[in-house]
C-alpha cells in the first residue's frame, strides 16, 4: 500500500513502500511487534479517564503547534550544521513522529487527529506559498520561497515518518 496521494508517487516509491510493508508484517515476526503492543497496554482506559488525566482528552489538538515547533527546530539545526561546514554530517530525529503515533494510539485519538487533516493542510499551505510568488523575485521573496519549500519538505518528512510509526502500533 503506497501512502498519501498516489498521483505524486512514482511506481518505484510505491513498490518500495509495499516491500517495506511486507517486511514489517512478515519478516520481523510477532515478538518484536508485540513489544510495542505491551507499551500500549500499560495504559488502561480507566487510568486515562481519571481526574488527573482530563487534560489528555484533547491531546490531538496540540499536535499542529507541536509539529510546527518541531519543524522550526529541525530546520534550524540543519541550517546550523550547514553554516558550520558540517555538510557531511547526517542526523535523523524520528522520535517525534513515533511519539505522536504512540500517544495518539494510547489516548485513542487517532481518528480525531486524522479528521484535523493537519499534514495535508500544512503541506498544501507551503506549496501554495511557493506557487503564489511571482516569476520575478526580489531577494526577500526568494528567501520566503526557499523557506516555504524547506517547510513543505519538513512537513512531508514528518508526515511520512508519522505514517510509518503508526504501523508499529497498528492493531493486528
Amino acid at each position: 500500500m503506497c501512502i498519501r496521494d498516489r498521483s505524486r508517487q512514482t511506481a518505484e516509491t510505491c513498490a518500495a513502500a509495499a516491500l517495506a510493508d511486507s517486511f514489517m508484517l512478515k519478516d520481523l515476526g510477532r515478538n518484536e511487534l508485540q513489544d510495542f503492543h505491551i507499551f500500549l497496554q500499560m495504559f488502561n482506559k480507566e487510568s486515562l479517564d481519571s481526574e488527573d488525566c482530563k487534560h489528555l482528552k484533547l491531546f490531538y489538538i496540540m499536535i499542529p503547534a507541536l509539529t510546527v515547533n518541531f519543524a522550526n527546530s529541525f530546520i534550524h539545526t540543519k541550517n546550523t550544521l550547514a553554516s558550520k561546514n558540517m555538510n557531511s554530517v547526517y542526523f535523523c530525529d524520528d522520535g517525534f513522529p513515533i511519539g505522536l503515533a504512540y500517544f495518539l494510539k494510547v489516548f485513542g485519538q487517532e481518528e480525531e487527529f486524522r479528521r484535523l487533516n493537519w499534514f495535508d493542510s500544512a503541506i498544501e499551505k507551503y506549496a501554495n506559498d511557493q506557487a503564489s510568488r511571482s516569476q520575478v523575485l526580489t531577494t526577500e521573496q526568494s528567501m520566503l520561497m526557499k523557506r516555504a519549500e524547506e517547510y513543505q519538505k519538513e512537513f512531508e518528512w514528518i508526515f511520512y515518518s508519522f505514517v510509518a510509526a503508526q504501523q508499529f502500533f497498528k492493531d493486528n
